[in-house]
């Protein structure tokens, strides 16, 4: 992969997703329309918290994971494919930002420049990675790398490689997706040509 700095995001922030297949039910809202594509791939989902004027919607006055932690009571737990379900979320949370459980994907989280440095050092000891579909996070030098999980990989996994860089995956584990606000106040974009679609072929080519 490129080094972050010369990685190049898309023109918007969720491309090439299809118009909603229950008749456009976003009614606008393209966070909703999101997290309904993201279904729609046969990806779970769930809302978590956002941030509204710098804020997490929590409104504890130091929340400590601000926009990212969840919205239900049972986080991970809760996600669906259910569209009627996710519809609901965001008519009752229209700000939500959207997370995505990591159930036969894998996601390598750069949390930081020096992140990416320790990650490319990696990449030269023992070999590159293949290109994958990615996202920035809104964090300055941050993304998410995603991978269909390897045969023999432990189904739940949360292992942190060096302060700010950690892999994990599994049904209880979960991102935050495109085009969610960060608390930064920029939003997370896909990779430039690296649509949502791809990470459903991803899923299928490893047994999903």
């Amino acid at each position: 992969m490129k080094p972050l700095d010369e990685q190049e995001t898309g023109d918007t922030p969720v491309p090439d997703f299809a118009p909603s297949s229950s008749g456009g039910n976003g009614g606008g809202n393209l966070l909703l329309e999101a997290a309904l594509a993201y279904a729609r791939l046969g990806l779970r989902v769930l809302p978590v918290h956002s941030v509204i004027a710098g804020k997490c919607t929590c409104r504890r006055s130091k929340c400590p994971s601000p926009g990212k932690h969840p919205r239900t009571d049972h986080g991970a737990k809760d996600s669906t494919r259910n569209e009627r379900v996710i519809s609901d979320w965001w008519r009752l949370w229209p700000e939500a930002n959207i997370g995505m459980t990591l159930d036969q994907l894998i996601v390598i989280d750069v949390d930081g420049g020096d992140a990416w440095a320790l990650l490319q050092k990696l990449m030269k000891e023992h070999g590159g990675l293949s290109e994958a579909p990615w996202q920035t996070t809104g964090r300055s030098n941050g993304m998410h790398i995603i991978y269909g999980v390897p045969a023999g990989l432990s189904p739940q996994l949360r292992k942190s490689i060096a302060p700010q860089l950690e892999i994990r995956t599994g049904p209880h584990s979960y991102v935050v997706m495109t085009p969610s606000l960060h608390a930064s106040g920029k939003r997370y974009q896909w990779g430039k040509g690296y649509a949502p679609g791809k990470l459903k072929r991803l899923r299928h080519r490893h047994g999903s």
